[in-house]
Protein backbone atom coordinates (compact mmCIF):
# COMPACT_ATOMS: atom_id res chain seq x y z
CA UNK A 1 0.00 0.00 0.00
CA UNK A 2 1.35 3.64 -0.98
CA UNK A 3 1.15 5.82 1.99
CA UNK A 4 0.30 9.80 1.28
CA UNK A 5 1.26 11.27 4.45
CA UNK A 6 0.53 15.30 4.76
CA UNK A 7 -0.26 15.40 0.89
CA UNK A 8 -2.64 18.12 -0.66
CA UNK A 9 -4.49 17.74 -3.38
CA UNK A 10 -6.06 20.34 -5.91
CA UNK A 11 -8.67 19.03 -8.44
CA UNK A 12 -8.16 16.11 -10.89
CA UNK A 13 -8.69 12.80 -10.21
CA UNK A 14 -6.93 10.93 -7.34
CA UNK A 15 -7.24 7.24 -7.47
CA UNK A 16 -7.84 5.63 -4.02
CA UNK A 17 -7.00 1.91 -4.76
CA UNK A 18 -4.06 0.28 -2.99
CA UNK A 19 -3.51 3.80 -1.23
CA UNK A 20 -3.28 5.10 2.79
CA UNK A 21 -4.15 8.89 2.88
CA UNK A 22 -3.60 10.57 6.37
CA UNK A 23 -3.66 14.06 7.65
CA UNK A 24 -4.34 14.57 4.06
CA UNK A 25 -5.90 17.85 2.03
CA UNK A 26 -8.56 17.13 -0.90
CA UNK A 27 -10.37 20.05 -2.55
CA UNK A 28 -12.19 19.99 -5.83
CA UNK A 29 -10.83 16.65 -6.76
CA UNK A 30 -12.61 13.48 -7.58
CA UNK A 31 -12.49 10.22 -5.35
CA UNK A 32 -12.16 7.54 -7.58
CA UNK A 33 -12.63 3.84 -5.81
CA UNK A 34 -12.92 0.56 -7.82
CA UNK A 35 -12.58 -2.02 -4.85
CA UNK A 36 -9.21 -3.69 -6.70
CA UNK A 37 -7.13 -2.92 -3.15
CA UNK A 38 -7.18 -2.37 0.14
CA UNK A 39 -7.63 1.20 0.84
CA UNK A 40 -7.24 3.91 4.38
CA UNK A 41 -8.44 7.21 4.99
CA UNK A 42 -7.48 8.79 8.49
CA UNK A 43 -7.70 12.39 9.48
CA UNK A 44 -8.15 13.93 5.94
CA UNK A 45 -9.74 17.10 5.08
CA UNK A 46 -12.71 16.29 1.66
CA UNK A 47 -13.47 19.78 0.46
CA UNK A 48 -16.06 19.69 -2.28
CA UNK A 49 -14.90 16.83 -3.70
CA UNK A 50 -17.23 13.94 -5.91
CA UNK A 51 -17.05 10.46 -5.26
CA UNK A 52 -16.64 8.22 -8.68
CA UNK A 53 -17.48 4.36 -8.02
CA UNK A 54 -16.11 2.22 -10.60
CA UNK A 55 -15.86 -1.24 -11.44
CA UNK A 56 -16.25 -3.82 -8.68
CA UNK A 57 -17.27 -0.58 -6.25
CA UNK A 58 -19.88 0.72 -8.87
CA UNK A 59 -21.34 -2.57 -9.01
CA UNK A 60 -21.73 -2.90 -5.52
CA UNK A 61 -23.55 0.83 -4.96
CA UNK A 62 -25.84 -0.23 -7.91
CA UNK A 63 -26.49 -3.08 -5.86
CA UNK A 64 -27.07 -1.28 -2.88
CA UNK A 65 -28.58 1.26 -4.24
CA UNK A 66 -31.02 -1.81 -5.76
CA UNK A 67 -31.70 -3.02 -2.33
CA UNK A 68 -33.00 0.07 -0.99
CA UNK A 69 -35.42 0.94 -3.59
CA UNK A 70 -36.83 -2.45 -3.94
CA UNK A 71 -36.89 -3.31 0.18
CA UNK A 72 -38.26 0.13 1.15
CA UNK A 73 -38.04 1.58 4.61
CA UNK A 74 -36.35 -1.96 5.74
CA UNK A 75 -34.18 -2.08 2.93
CA UNK A 76 -32.80 1.19 4.19
CA UNK A 77 -32.63 -0.28 7.44
CA UNK A 78 -30.20 -2.67 6.25
CA UNK A 79 -27.73 -0.71 4.64
CA UNK A 80 -27.51 1.82 7.01
CA UNK A 81 -27.41 -1.70 9.58
CA UNK A 82 -23.93 -2.84 7.81
CA UNK A 83 -22.28 0.60 8.77
CA UNK A 84 -23.23 0.67 12.10
CA UNK A 85 -22.38 -3.20 12.85
CA UNK A 86 -19.76 -4.80 14.70
CA UNK A 87 -16.34 -4.87 13.25
CA UNK A 88 -14.76 -7.97 12.24
CA UNK A 89 -11.56 -9.66 10.09
CA UNK A 90 -12.27 -11.25 7.33
CA UNK A 91 -10.23 -14.81 6.91
CA UNK A 92 -6.56 -14.48 5.54
CA UNK A 93 -7.48 -10.84 3.55
CA UNK A 94 -6.70 -8.53 7.05
CA UNK A 95 -9.49 -6.34 5.89
CA UNK A 96 -12.19 -5.11 7.91
CA UNK A 97 -16.08 -6.04 7.19
CA UNK A 98 -19.15 -6.14 9.17
CA UNK A 99 -20.78 -8.87 10.69
CA UNK A 100 -24.71 -9.12 8.54
CA UNK A 101 -26.41 -12.27 9.89
CA UNK A 102 -27.03 -10.15 12.91
CA UNK A 103 -29.28 -7.47 11.30
CA UNK A 104 -33.20 -8.17 11.76
CA UNK A 105 -34.82 -7.38 8.66
CA UNK A 106 -37.81 -8.32 7.41
CA UNK A 107 -38.35 -9.63 3.67
CA UNK A 108 -41.13 -10.45 2.19
CA UNK A 109 -41.54 -13.48 -0.45
CA UNK A 110 -44.18 -12.58 -3.51
CA UNK A 111 -45.33 -15.89 -5.39
CA UNK A 112 -46.33 -15.16 -9.34
CA UNK A 113 -50.36 -15.37 -8.99
CA UNK A 114 -51.16 -18.75 -11.31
Amino acid sequence: MIKNFGNTYLGGKVNLDGNSFEDCKFEGCILEYGATAPVSLVGNKIINCRWSFVGAAGDTIAFLRAITQDSGVDGEKFILSLFRGPVFTFHGSGTKGVVTNEVDVKSTVVEDAK
